[in-house]
């Protein structure tokens, strides 16, 4: 995104991220939603956050998992940057490809 962060949009492909085991996340899912511009269904939202399979790549094992999509699928197509293989670290490396989002 323009702004300089990632937005992850649905679709088919592969991204990479990290899982994050939290004890207590019940707790600590609040400050969460708001780090993500997240106030829940039917609210002004950024990102909106789902369930989601998601496979451990070490493992190879899957788990259900919380994702923030970016809900302006629109702007993001308009404004982003496609990161062709998913990797948003990767793509911060000097010299990478920049490619824009299909529209």
């Amino acid at each position: 995104m323009p702004q300089g962060y990632p937005a992850l949009l649905e679709g088919e492909g592969v991204v990479r991220g990290e899982l994050v085991f939290l004890p207590h996340l019940d707790m600590i899912i609040k400050n969460i939603d708001i780090l993500e511009d997240y106030y829940g269904p039917g609210g002004n939202n950024m990102y909106r956050r789902e369930i989601a399979e998601v496979e451990i790549i070490e493992t190879g094992e899957k788990a259900a998992a919380y994702v923030y999509f970016y809900c302006d699928e629109r702007y993001a197509r308009q404004e982003g940057i496609r990161i062709v293989n998913g990797d948003w670290r990767k793509f911060m490396e000097p010299g990478m490809q920049k490619m824009p989002l299909p529209h």
